[in-house]
């Protein structure tokens, strides 16, 4: 199963992001789940990475992938925000549609 953590803050912004495991839909490179999965997170990465003036911590070792956004500044929290409720929804469907191979714990502060 693929453990999914991520906490928002009350303005919808990412604060925090886990993802560790495998889905055990299909064999190691043919999983469509954790593929889906982990595109979710690269793409959020890579779209967070591209905004001017963000702090992020963020490290994958191939088990398990960490992101945290530690700082930002006022006039990119809408794209921030956009990104975030674009990754929260997707692993919400993905955790619904896969519920035996995806687990989602979805904290909002």
């Amino acid at each position: 199963m693929i453990d999914i953590r991520i906490s928002v803050d009350s303005d919808k912004i990412i604060k925090e992001l886990k993802i560790k495991g495998h889905s055990n839909y299909d064999i190691y490179g043919k999983d469509i789940v954790c593929a889906a999965v982990s595109i979710l997170a690269y793409t959020s990465y890579l779209s967070l990475k591209k905004i001017p003036d963000i702090k992020l911590e963020y490290n994958d070792d191939n088990q398990i992938i960490n992101l945290s956004l530690k700082n930002f500044i006022k006039e990119t929290e809408g794209e921030i925000r956009g990104i975030t409720i674009f990754l929260v929804s997707g692993f919400k469907l993905l955790s619904q549609k896969y519920n035996e191979n995806v687990s989602l714990d979805f904290i909002e502060n």
